[in-house]
């Protein structure tokens, strides 16, 4: 094989090509050491949980049943159903599908940032991105992330585009993209609150103008929601897109104050709230939406009954998103022995606090790795925080918002239940982009120092 041949034509690649390319050669070495084509692979870890439940819709939507679901958003399955519709209900066929959606999210998530800062530090986000461990392990699972993100990506992108050249066209278009999002999880229902706060409060023009433009994007989103909010009209009696909140508001983000201030376990916290449920609603009641309203009731009622401590909760678990290793998920692609899934605790409890627990129940090569992930880790936010301070001594604060809007829109709709690193996905992206500057700025700053030293010399 002729290297220098080889060598000479990738030279002649444009940087971002060479980046998708290497990360695709990343997660395919994932997908390789995963081995999701063995069966036991595919029972013990791919059809497990969420994947499991995506992977029942998707066998339902391909037999044209999926109709009265309104708890899991149909845009995941919808896409592994096509998957299996032209290969086959083969899951690692999907796994290989997920290689060439991250490889689209790198794609405009370069393009957005070239726009929203430099070429530069659209190159070494994307590098991050490209190269980021959880963005690599989770590829290689069916979760709704793999398509969430690449479509998030399409959406900043369109959205900076428009900040930039002020087409009506473009802020329509990422309006839609962002209604588009709820398809796929339902944690962007109120997604649209970011683009309209970016267009109030650091769009140009005067405030009527920013506020016809914040009421076209509410609009248009709604418009893109209206199929699913008429099924569920048709089918339930209810206009409204999802009946998924309702079950995390009470059982996960209420239910974190019976577990960790109330001492109760897991399986007492259930059955208290879910007697709790029947008595609002009626043993047996199988209306989706009846079950919503009341959870959420019910929940509304618990949070405002602990206030402090429930917020606390929400907050731990704002920290837990950010320092989540997701030991076990690295173990599985890696194909390490591990003793388990290692739960930290109950929803809203602090991962710090266990960390003598986690050295304890992990084998030594799978500390190894921790050791690594959590050193990339600070890495990334010791750098990131160097960063926002370069861009405010540059007095980018534009630029500074942005990305930060993002940042507090999927950590705080998380809150409670970020327990994994998963939970992180469609936050990294973003904090990247300061960490990129950061290693910018450390670059700049030593090329000062040596041309100060030649001066001096």
């Amino acid at each position: 094989m002729n290297f220098e041949y080889i060598k000479l034509h990738l030279l002649k690649l444009k940087p971002i090509v060479l980046i998708v390319l290497m990360g695709s050669f990343l997660r395919f070495l994932a997908f390789l050491s995963l081995k999701p084509w063995d069966p036991a692979v595919v029972a013990q870890h791919l059809l497990v949980s969420d994947q499991w439940s995506y992977n029942n819709i998707a066998v339902s939507i391909l037999n044209l049943s999926y109709g009265v679901e309104s708890f899991w958003m149909p845009g995941w399955p919808a896409f592994i159903a096509l998957v299996y519709a032209i290969f086959g209900e083969v899951p690692w066929v999907v796994l290989i599908f997920n290689i060439g959606l991250s490889a689209v999210g790198i794609i405009f998530f370069y393009r957005a940032i070239r726009i929203l800062l430099s070429e530069k530090t659209a190159l070494v986000a994307s590098v991050l991105l490209a190269c980021d461990p959880h963005q690599i392990i989770y590829s290689q699972t069916l979760l709704s992330e793999n398509l969430f993100l690449p479509v998030l990506m399409i959406f900043f992108y369109l959205f900076v585009k428009y900040l930039q050249e002020r087409n009506q066209g473009q802020l329509i278009l990422s309006s839609i993209v962002a209604g588009i999002l709820v398809y796929i999880k339902s944690i962007a229902l109120y997604f649209s609150l970011v683009p309209l706060a970016i267009i109030l409060f650091l769009d140009s023009g005067r405030t009527p103008g920013r506020l016809k433009k914040g009421t076209m994007i509410i609009l248009v989103v709604m418009a893109v929601h209206i199929p699913m909010s008429l099924k569920n009209y048709i089918n339930d009696g209810y206009w409204a897109v999802t009946s998924n909140g309702g079950f995390n508001a009470l059982f996960i983000y209420a239910g974190s104050v019976y577990t960790n201030q109330l001492g109760y376990s897991s399986v007492e916290k259930d059955q208290i709230l879910q007697q709790k449920l029947d008595s609002l609603i009626g043993k047996g009641n199988t209306n989706q939406f009846d079950y919503d309203s009341a959870a959420k009731r019910l929940a509304g009622e618990i949070v405002l009954e602990y206030p402090m401590e429930f917020l606390s909760n929400h907050l731990t678990g704002c920290i837990n998103i950010f320092t989540s290793l997701s030991t076990y998920q690295l173990s599985v692609v890696l194909g390490i022995e591990d003793n388990g899934l290692f739960m930290p605790g109950d929803y809203g409890a602090s991962q710090l606090g266990v960390v003598d627990k986690f050295l304890a129940s992990k084998r030594p090569s799978v500390l190894i790795w921790a050791a690594i992930i959590a050193l990339i880790l600070v890495f990334e936010y010791s750098l990131a925080l160097l960063g926002i301070g370069s861009l405010i001594m540059k007095k980018q604060f534009k630029q500074l918002v942005i990305p930060l809007c993002f940042i507090m829109y999927f950590t705080l709709i998380t809150g409670v239940i970020g327990s994994s690193a998963r939970f992180r996905l469609p936050v990294s992206p973003f904090y990247l982009v300061f960490t990129a500057m950061g290693i910018l700025y450390v670059k700049e700053w030593i090329n000062l120092r040596k041309r100060e030293k030649i001066d001096e010399g």
